[in-house]
């Protein structure tokens, strides 16, 4: 169960290199917890209008992809993205 004691290794807007990273550490052995989330807008109060999806001509908030994995094998993991295992 993932929660307190983890630590985010990766985070980025490309999917298809979040799954390659995913597979990379699975196959390490290091336990990971891959979700995503969406952006929020960066806005005071009013009404919370995202001038980024009026002009990117969508409605959809842009995904952001993460990989978490327990804090102790964080270092290990790193390495593990940063090159080939």
């Amino acid at each position: 169960m993932f929660g307190f004691g983890q630590k985010t290794v990766y985070r980025s807007y490309d999917a298809e290199e979040w799954k390659k990273y995913k597979e990379l550490l699975t196959a390490a052995g290091i336990r990971v917890h891959a979700w995503v989330s969406e952006e929020q807008p960066a806005c005071g109060c009013g009404p919370k209008i995202d001038v980024r999806k009026i002009a990117r001509g969508t409605n959809e908030l842009r995904k952001i992809y993460l990989l978490d994995v327990p804090a102790e094998r964080a270092e290990e993991a790193e390495k593990c993205i940063g090159k080939s295992c």
